[in-house]
């Protein structure tokens, strides 16, 4: 949690405790509201709480937030930046959803299997010994790297609604520009992909144009998604 200590903002863990069978939204409003009521702090003084999108969190009844909010209706409420953005981007074409699950699967195998046993067959996979494939399973390294990296930047102390919000909009902008430098057939952005050879004319088209979807997916439902956070920092 985030408050106020002598003019400065603090950032400290507030509790962690454990639930023994349930764990709806009104029982952790409640183990909540224990915490405060036993250390003698008004819920009043919550100005923001921000969840994931779990429905025992944001049910607006019996969830966290609902009870939260009958009791301290001034609060505002926001969906964890980190979850939205981890939302926004699970949204795969059928294509390279296929081609994630694939390498998922194969690399739990290689974690499972001994040394020479799993070597061989990784590399007598007859899917891995596409081009093709490899290429999707490279932009999927690619891409999530840079999802990874944006993430990071948005955790840590001192990280406020304003400077996630840049954050957040400077990698839309990245988005953007790297599906213009695809669409000019410039990879160099993502260097695992520009190092596998070259495929068939019709193979690299069809290459280019599921990566050019998936970045305009992307471009489109970013803004959609962190919509709410960009209304609350114009209200601020």
């Amino acid at each position: 949690m985030r408050f106020i200590d002598n003019d400065r903002i603090k950032e400290e863990l507030l509790f962690v405790d454990y639930f023994e069978c349930r764990c709806t939204g009104q029982d952790i409003f409640k183990m909540v509201r224990s915490y405060f009521d036993s250390h003698h702090i008004g819920l009043s003084q919550v100005i923001s709480v921000s969840t994931d999108g779990a429905r025992n969190m944001t049910g607006r009844d019996t969830g966290f937030l609902g009870c939260f909010k009958r009791d301290v209706p001034q609060c505002s409420f926001n969906h964890c930046m980190l979850h939205k953005q981890a939302l926004a981007a699970k949204n795969l074409q059928p294509e390279l959803h296929e081609t994630l699950n694939l390498v998922i699967k194969v690399v739990n195998f290689v974690k499972s299997s001994p040394l020479n046993e799993h070597q061989k067959h990784f590399f007598e996979t007859e899917e891995f010994s596409s081009i093709y494939l490899k290429l999707k399973s490279a932009y999927h390294t690619e891409i999530f790297s840079y999802y990874n990296l944006s993430n990071l930047r948005l955790q840590g102390d001192g990280i406020f609604l304003q400077a996630a919000i840049e954050n957040v909009t400077t990698f839309q902008n990245k988005l953007k520009f790297f599906r213009l430098r695809i669409l000019s057939n410039q990879w160099n952005m993502f260097p695992r992909v520009e190092a596998i050879p070259p495929l068939s004319p019709h193979l690299e088209f069809k290459f280019t144009s599921l990566v050019e979807e998936n970045l305009m997916n992307l471009v489109t439902d970013f803004p959609i998604a962190f919509r709410t956070f960009h209304q609350s920092l114009n209200t601020c």
